[in-house]
This record gives structure tokens, C-alpha cells and sequence, in this order.
């Protein structure tokens, strides 16, 4: 979530990996946390992400890595599809 919620505009990410490292028995509530740089653009690119699971008395109890490859949406605006448009019935 935190790298989908900062990509720039025109730019679509894709999971590509994803793996668990169980450190120890989990008891009680969990907080998972992740920080991420803002891609500066939509350029193909790939991004991986570290991710700590924590328990109730602040042991890390789980380690994440999340693989994601970013990109351009290659999705066309509205203006550029009435442009096609326009072309066309040319």
C-alpha cells in the first residue's frame, strides 16, 4: 500500500515477489510497518520493499520483502483518445 499510494501520475505497479521470514511465535496484536521512497516518475523500474512485523512488546516477529516492478500505465487519456478519434474521421 504505501508504494501504490505514492506512484506519480501514469504509473501502475505490478507484484512480482513476495516472501515471509518467521522469526519467532507472534502473541497478541501485530503492527507491520513499511517505508518506501516516492518513485520520481513512471519509468520502468523495480522496486524492492522491507517490511517488519512487530508484536505487542515491540519484537520483530516477522520480516517481509515485497518485490514490485513499476511502470508507465500505457493507458491513453480522454484527450488522447478524442484526438484518435478526430484523426480518424479525418
Amino acid at each position: 500500500m504505501a508504494l501504490n499510494n505514492s506512484l506519480p501520475n501514469h504509473a501502475r505497479s505490478i507484484l512480482t515477489g513476495f516472501s515471509i521470514d518467521y522469526l519467532k511465535k507472534a502473541r497478541g496484536q501485530l503492527v507491520a510497518e513499511c517505508h518506501c521512497m516516492i518513485p520520481p516518475d513512471n519509468a520502468k523500474h523495480e522496486y524492492v520493499l522491507d517490511c517488519a512485523i512487530c508484536d505487542q512488546s515491540g519484537d520483530t516477529v516477522a520480516t517481509v520483502k515485497a518485490h514490485w516492478l513499476v511502470g508507465p500505465d500505457n493507458i491513453p487519456t480522454l484527450m488522447e483518445c478524442e484526438d484518435k478519434n478526430d484523426a480518424e474521421s479525418d
